[in-house]
């Protein structure tokens, strides 16, 4: 008995049967693919939010040092020292014998290590400026400083310049 021939009905079936899977398997590829690009774009969004909020807290400590270093400075004996840029101040023992240069270079505000960079009192022409660092981060600022009745003020907001590589 000879074996009946496939009609065009039963070979158009099987092509369409092939043409479904890859089919499936393609959009199956592109929708993992475009999900991993989402998942790239939404961690990429969550490291720069990150990287901005560190920056902020960054920012915060340095106004805090600021504050306390102006603090400190504004105190009678250390008040003279001001006058004068930083680069000098070690020569200034004669000029200003109660101050305490060492007080003003370094210190510690909670648990807040900080540097000062260097101090440019007012000339003039331009503001004072005080530079400093943190020691535990990587994070320097310039200060811009404007007279007020009890004493020195910090002008709004503050310059970030690189930090120095500190020794520990």
């Amino acid at each position: 008995m000879p074996l009946p021939l496939p009609t065009r009905r039963a070979r158009h079936g099987a092509a369409a049967a092939g043409f479904v899977l890859p089919l499936a398997i393609s959009t199956s590829m592109l929708l993992l693919i475009g999900s991993a690009s989402l998942h790239t774009l939404a961690l990429q969004a969550r490291l720069r939010s990150q990287q901005a909020l560190a920056m902020r807290h960054h920012d915060d400590q340095l106004q805090s040092v600021a504050m306390a270093f102006l603090h400190s400075a504004a105190a009678a004996e250390q008040a003279c020292l001001l006058e004068w840029p930083s680069s000098l101040w070690d020569g200034l023992a004669a000029v200003c014998p109660q101050a305490d240069p060492a007080a003003l270079r370094a210190g510690e505000l909670e648990a807040i290590t900080w540097t000062l960079l260097s101090w440019q009192p007012e000339d003039g022409l331009a503001p004072a400026r005080l530079r400093l660092a943190l020691s535990s981060a990587s994070a320097a600022a310039e200060f811009r400083l404007t007279p007020a009745a009890n004493g020195l003020q910090l002008r709004e907001g503050l310059r970030r310049i690189p930090a120095p590589e500190l020794a520990s």
